[in-house]
This record gives C-alpha cells, sequence and structure tokens, in this order.
C-alpha cells in the first residue's frame, strides 16, 4: 500500500511591525488634542505619542507657567513618576540641558537638543548629572530634549533618555521629535490666540452693552463682528438698517435699495441724541 506523504503547510515567518509613521502618529495626537483643554491630559497625550514615535529608556513632559516673573509647574506627564519627581526635587538644577543658554538657543532655533552635542557620554559620566542622578536609573549616557513656547508665559519642555546598551539618539530621530513638538506647539499657539481674542471679544460685547446708544463693532472688512443690544433691537426691526447675510450693514426698508447707509445712520444719531 503505497501512501503519498504531503509535507505540512510552510508557515511564513512573523513579520516584524513596522514602527508608526510619524504623520499617522501626528494627526492622531492633533485630533485627539481638539477634544480636552486639560493641561495635564494635553501633556500626557503628546508624551505617548512622542515615545511611541522616538522609543527611550525614559520620558517626561512639563509647561512651566512664568507670572510676573515667578515661574511654576503647571502641568507634567511621564513614563516613571519617581524619575519625574527626583528630577525636580533634586536634580534639575544641576541639568547640563535645562541651562538657561542652552533652552534659549533651542527656542531661538527651534531644533532638539542632543545631549552628545553639549557632553559626549565619557565626559556626561563624569557630571554630577549622572553620577548622582542618571547613573542609579540605568546609565542614561544619551539625552534628547525640545522646547517650545506656547505663549509668552507658558514653557513646554520635552526630554527623552537612553541607557548606554541603547542606540544614541540619531540626528533624524532629532529632527522627527522637533518636527512634531513644533506642530502641537503650533496648535496649542492657536488655541491660545482664539482664546485670548474670545475674551478680548466678551470684554468688548460687555462693554458696548453698557450703553444705552447703539453701539455695532466692525472688522476692518466692513462686516458687523458684534453690537450691543439697543444696536440689535434696532437691527431686528429692520426699518432703519438691517443686516445682510455677510454680516454687512444695508438700508433698511424705510430708505430706498439704492440708498446709501449715511443717511439711516445719520438719522439713528439724531435720535439718539434727543435721547430717543
Amino acid at each position: 500500500m503505497n501512501i503519498d506523504y504531503v509535507p505540512p503547510p510552510s508557515v511564513p515567518p512573523p513579520s516584524r511591525a513596522l514602527p508608526p509613521a510619524p504623520e499617522s502618529l501626528l494627526l492622531e495626537l492633533l485630533t485627539a488634542l481638539d477634544n480636552t483643554d486639560d493641561p495635564q491630559q494635553i501633556l500626557r497625550l503628546t508624551l505617548d505619542a512622542v515615545v511611541a514615535l522616538v522609543p527611550c529608556c525614559q520620558a517626561f513632559a512639563y509647561e512651566w507657567e512664568e507670572v510676573d516673573g515667578i515661574a511654576r509647574l503647571r502641568a507634567s506627564a511621564c513614563t516613571d513618576s519617581q524619575f519625574l519627581n527626583d528630577y525636580f526635587a533634586r536634580f534639575r538644577a544641576i541639568d547640563p540641558l535645562s541651562a538657561e543658554a542652552v533652552r534659549d538657543e533651542a527656542l531661538r532655533s527651534g531644533r532638539a537638543v542632543l545631549s552628545r552635542e553639549l557632553l559626549p557620554p565619557e565626559e556626561l559620566r563624569l557630571h554630577p548629572f549622572h553620577m548622582r542622578f542618571l547613573a542609579r536609573h540605568g546609565d542614561l549616557v544619551y539625552g534628547l530634549g525640545h522646547f517650545a513656547r506656547t505663549d509668552p508665559q507658558h514653557l513646554i519642555s520635552l526630554r527623552l533618555f537612553r541607557g548606554a546598551d541603547k542606540p544614541p539618539f540619531s540626528a533624524c530621530e532629532r529632527d522627527a521629535l522637533g518636527l512634531f513638538h513644533t506642530h502641537v506647539a503650533n496648535r496649542l499657539r492657536a488655541r491660545h490666540r482664539t482664546r485670548q481674542m474670545e475674551c478680548e471679544l466678551a470684554v468688548l460685547r460687555a462693554g458696548v452693552d453698557a450703553w444705552n446708544r447703539p453701539i455695532l463693532l466692525l472688522d476692518a472688512a466692513g462686516a458687523v463682528v458684534t453690537h450691543n443690544a439697543t444696536a440689535g433691537a434696532l437691527l431686528h426691526d429692520g426699518q432703519r438698517l438691517r443686516l445682510e447675510r455677510d454680516n454687512r450693514l444695508a438700508p433698511g426698508s424705510e430708505h430706498d435699495h439704492a440708498a446709501r447707509l449715511e443717511a439711516p445712520i445719520r438719522e439713528i444719531a439724531e435720535a439718539a441724541q434727543r435721547g430717543r
């Protein structure tokens, strides 16, 4: 009896997972940042994305807030809370990358900083920052940092560390981190400006509502940005003035459709002067 031998199907070797694309990570992060206003959550989301982009042994991010010349920690995120607590409590003052000159130059250039550009690993091992701190957490001899301001009072710092048994941070990783962090800072900077403008507009609106005379605030293109309650009543009535779809003023129903704005505005001013 002949039995044909059928070899077992070959099983392809497991494919190595490809590292996530920086563009997809950045897009996911920017989308997530749009859904939160919590400074702590913003840094947590940012750090998680950065660590996925640039693997490391330790990492943290923090935001400083400077008011009247006094700086204080506003929010932070880290891979190891004990590492970050020790850093702020005892060792930040002797960190070569936290020196004011290094930070200012990094802010000016917009580039991330490699620790080996300041101190080669051999020299870093002789520095108190390594001997008293980094050596205790796995002989961390490679560092990468980036600084960015979201407004004049707020500074965000990202720090990544690798041990001597890992490859040093490459120039490509430095550029990727800088580009990544710059996009995040730009998004947060735009949000700060938007909130500032909203606050200023609220103050203006509150101010014009305090007047009994009709007040309309126009932008440089002539569109109505806001108005007080008295002007709102006039626009709602629509006899002297009305708003077109593009928020531009037009003469009301009492005037010819081709009439200029001077006549209805003059009538309203005269009525206001008479106390009406």
